[in-house]
């Protein structure tokens, strides 16, 4: 299941990095094609990242349910959010800037 999102996910910016007049203006199909797989490229190790953040959060989380109770637990539960959306916020940043920015070959 997680890997079709991903999969999904990654296809979505494919299409969008294909467009012209939004990102790179490759002079080729090739080109396009080139510079959407490396947008995805970035969009998947985002996603993995953020995803890695997120269990480790999970992780965090069950240990200080275990050390210190539901107090610990939630403490760590939002640590661990804020960590992960600033993870995501970087990761989609990459991804955009590859997409405006990114080389064609």
């Amino acid at each position: 299941m997680r890997h079709g999102i991903i999969v999904c996910a990654a296809l979505t910016v494919v299409g969008a990095g294909c467009g012209r007049g939004k990102g790179a203006d490759c002079p080729s199909a090739a080109g396009d094609a080139k510079h959407g797989a490396k947008t995805a490229g970035t969009a998947v190790v985002t996603s993995g990242e953020t995803a890695l953040s997120g269990l480790e959060t999970f992780g965090k989380t069950i240990g200080g349910y275990v050390e210190g109770g539901k107090a610990e637990a939630k403490k760590n539960w939002n640590d661990g959010k804020q960590k992960t959306k600033q993870t995501a916020k970087s990761g989609a940043q990459d991804t955009k800037q590859e997409a405006k920015t990114g080389e064609c070959e």
